[in-house]
């Protein structure tokens, strides 16, 4: 649970005919890390994780049906977020 005092939002646009995704952080800096590490970062691993698995898939390295194991801390250089991820 996450109690924040400023909004937290994520949304979507249209820009130049393509989708676009918008992260709003926090304006406390300290708020924004911990915002990012929670929200962010997880879910751009997430998104980098399909965009490379679907390349491997049309290549035909990977097949559909083959099972994909995703490390828990995948996203995590730092120690200190080790297993923080919410993949």
């Amino acid at each position: 649970m996450m109690i924040s005092r400023k909004p937290t939002t994520f949304a979507t646009c249209t820009y130049e005919g393509q989708k676009k995704l918008m992260f709003c952080l926090p304006g406390n800096p300290v708020s924004a890390v911990v915002t990012c590490n929670l929200y962010v970062v997880p879910s751009l691993t997430k998104m980098m994780t399909s965009y490379v698995l679907a390349e491997e898939i049309q290549a035909g390295r990977v097949q559909e049906s083959d099972m994909v194991t995703i490390s828990e801390n995948a996203w995590s250089q730092n120690p200190v977020f080790a297993g923080s991820s919410l993949m």
